[in-house]
């Protein structure tokens, strides 16, 4: 008999460097767990195999994911596909016990099903299973796993909990990735990008592969300028920086006599140092919307832009610094309901020229890039971008170019799609002038883009005098000049995507001016003048303004925390927890809906569901977790077995929402926080109403109103 060390815990966790793979998932007595394949010591047909809780596996969310996602695409087809209004129910299957209560916390646990081997543990207690054979062992080859049984209960059992875990996870990680915040919004399916994604804030360079920067000896910075050269931001002469010397000359400013200079110039080969060229931001003192915004000298071209650099006199605010500092603005990647995958957008507007992101990833060898993009499949997109800006300048052959390669590692940017008429570009920007083999590929908003509008730009965006023989898609292309990146279709004459901009009726400038403590009188709604100043919504001028644009004439309401109570309770259909029925909201005159009509019908809802709605959220409340580096989380996700938790027991929660009660302080308000829009199909819609409690994760209302104040 193994006896496996006690850690203090609960639970136990696995031995993660053992773990080879998940092959299969069931429910058993209400715990969703999850057959391991370990690795073994010899090459063999019968590894060792077990089944764990999910909450034994928090550190595995990586291959469980790997798991779901073959198993989502063996999955059969439904025999009715026509879509909920609701969110889908996990399926468990009618053979398994039921919980007595989703909320209860003590779970039976049931012994393991062992295959090929014997459980073990290491000398921290985290559990593993060791090869073995014998009589009383049974046996299982992983070439019939998993069998057809075992995949009939797969298909039957849920997964919402490892769902909501690695949902949990991922959130986690964005919280981590240094600059403004990442969000992930996803109210069409339950899916959450690759965990096996990796967050970088600058290139990693595939050294073992030969690829290097340029030395930092041969990096020049500008020694003619100052930090207070007039305006005290740096540079302000063109002909004066040195970090210019290879930038694009401005022939608008050359008269005759300068001309012919310029032109004997290029023919020599010599320096252009000493001719007018351009700064490629706006500088402080123009137009607040304009400072650090490419100008038209560069947005409107494909000239590379050169930035001054740690080795300039020029001091660290400089006008001609600005992508090296990184993201400034705060972006959300959200799932499209079109099947296109994932999007990005950004959570403020963008100005004409306004700096986002830069593309990046692993720098590796043309060689090795080939050598990937040969053994990927043909359905798997590439994300491979060439450093070609300056092969034909240089004499670079393309064997000594480097390749850029986004799948595994990068920034948000990854998730930008493609469009014959983008709103955004990419651009090469050098901090050494010497290295033409190593640059940023940064992106800039080609013209205003309000907030919420999806980024895009086009794959296959030519360099200036580029000819393109056919308009369409040039998909034998895995990489080029532009570079090719995810969510490209493979196959001839396709078509731009229809643009979906049901997120954008929802009128949030309107929405966002409410102060809305929905438990409290209708009378006592505030709302906010152009001016800040406070005064009833009741008599409003906002009041009559129409709730959407274009208008709505119908609408479904729910009431998001139980909605989301719903979603998490595993029990059969009979016995689970039903959120209250939707409030309908139908204007059968034709006329649009209201924000008065929204507000009021939507505060008498809330009332009469007042008891249910605050019993949700007392489960749901909390203080806040740390969890180190600065971050504090809403959600308890734990990755560390000795961490201590808030309560001070040295154990780690359960990973669920709706475990705990009594939590909110009395006298805690209720205020309205934001509203959720989803389109269930072409005329339906459903918005979900979120809601903030006073004291949430710590957060006063004081704070509350400054986030939402926020721009």
């Amino acid at each position: 008999m193994v006896v496996i060390p006690a850690n203090g815990h609960e639970r136990r966790r696995v031995l993660v460097d053992r773990v080879h793979s998940i092959v299969s998932n069931r429910v058993q007595n209400g715990d969703e767990q999850y057959l391991v394949r370990w690795t073994a010591d010899t090459s063999t047909s019968k590894p060792p195999l077990s089944w764990h809780s999910v909450k034994d596996l928090v550190r595995c969310l990586e291959q469980i994911q790997d798991y779901l996602e073959v198993r989502e695409k063996n999955l059969p087809l439904p025999s009715d596909t026509k879509p909920s209004r609701k969110r889908k129910s996990p399926d468990g299957g009618s053979s398994y016990e039921r919980r007595s209560s989703p909320f209860d916390r003590r779970l039976q646990e049931s012994p393991s099903d062992i295959y090929n081997g014997v459980l073990d543990a290491d000398q921290y207690g985290h559990v593993f299973c060791r090869q073995a054979a014998g009589h009383d062992i049974p046996e299982l080859d992983i070439r019939s796993v998993p069998t057809p049984e075992m995949n009939r209960i797969a298909h039957r059992s849920g997964v919402d909990k490892a769902l909501m875990y690695i949902r949990n996870e991922y959130v986690r990680r964005l919280a981590k990735v240094p600059g403004k915040p990442i969000h992930l919004f996803n109210v069409v399916d339950k899916a959450t990008p690759s965990l096996r994604f990796r967050y970088i804030s600058e290139y990693v360079l595939d050294e073992q592969q030969g690829v290097y920067r340029a030395s930092l000896e041969t990096q020049q910075g500008c020694q003619q300028c100052s930090p207070h050269m007039g305006r005290g931001i740096g540079c302000e002469y063109t002909k004066k920086c040195d970090c210019l010397e290879y930038a694009a000359v401005d022939e608008n400013r050359l008269d005759e006599e300068r001309k012919r200079e310029y032109q004997l110039a290029l023919e020599n080969g010599d320096s252009t140092m000493g001719f007018p060229k351009k700064f490629p931001y706006f500088a402080e003192g123009t137009k607040r919307e304009k400072t650090g915004c490419l100008v038209p000298f560069y947005l409107n071209s494909r000239r590379p832009i050169y930035e001054c650099n740690d080795k300039c006199n020029c001091g660290p605010n400089c006008r001609n610094k600005n992508v090296q500092f990184g993201r400034q603005v705060e972006v959300e990647i959200f799932r499209a309901n079109d099947g296109r995958g994932w999007g990005l957008r950004c959570k403020q507007d963008l100005h004409e020229g306004q700096f986002i992101d830069t593309y990046r990833g692993e720098v590796i060898t043309d060689a090795e890039a080939t050598r990937r993009e040969t053994s990927s499949s043909k359905a798997k997109a590439s994300y491979l971008y060439s450093l070609d800006k300056f092969a034909e300048s240089e004499g670079l052959k393309e064997e000594d170019l480097y390749v850029v390669d986004g799948e595994f590692m990068g920034g948000p940017t990854k998730f930008i799609n493609h469009s014959c008429d983008p709103n955004c570009r990419q651009y090469t920007v050098s901090y050494n002038k010497h290295d033409p083999r190593v640059y940023d590929i940064a992106f800039f908003a080609r013209r205003f883009i309000p907030k919420g509008e999806e980024l895009t730009f086009d794959y296959l965006d030519k360099e200036e005098g580029e000819e393109m023989d056919e308009p369409e898609y040039n998909l034998g292309l895995g990489r080029s000049a532009a570079g090719r990146l995810p969510n490209e279709v493979d196959r001839e004459d396709t078509p731009d995507p229809p643009v979906v901009d049901y997120l954008d009726r929802l009128r949030d400038d309107l929405l966002e001016r409410l102060r809305w403590d929905v438990f409290g009188s209708l009378n006592d709604i505030q709302v906010k003048d152009p001016g800040n100043a406070l005064t009833p919504f009741i008599g409003a001028s906002i009041a009559s303004e129409s709730l959407a644009s274009p208008p709505f004439t119908k609408i479904s309401v729910y009431i998001d925390v139980c909605e989301e109570k719903h979603s998490m309770d595993e029990h059969e259909e009979e016995d689970r927890y039903a959120a209250p029925e939707p409030l309908i909201i139908d204007k059968e005159d034709g006329s649009s809906i209201s924000l008065h009509d929204f507000v009021s019908q939507v505060h008498s809802y809330l009332n009469v569901n007042k008891e249910e709605i605050l019993q949700c959220e007392d489960e749901l409340y909390m203080n806040p977790v740390d969890l180190g580096d600065g971050v504090k989380a809403v959600e308890i996700v734990p990755d560390d077995d000795d961490r201590d938790w808030a309560d001070g027991s040295g154990e780690d929660p359960e990973f669920s929402h709706f475990l705990r009660s009594g939590n909110i302080p009395e006298g805690s308000r209720v205020f309205f926080d934001r509203a959720m829009i989803n389109q269930i199909d072409q005329e339906e819609y459903s918005i979900h109403v979120v809601l903030f409690v006073e004291g949430d994760n710590g957060e006063t209302l004081d704070l509350f109103w400054e986030r939402k104040n926020r721009p």
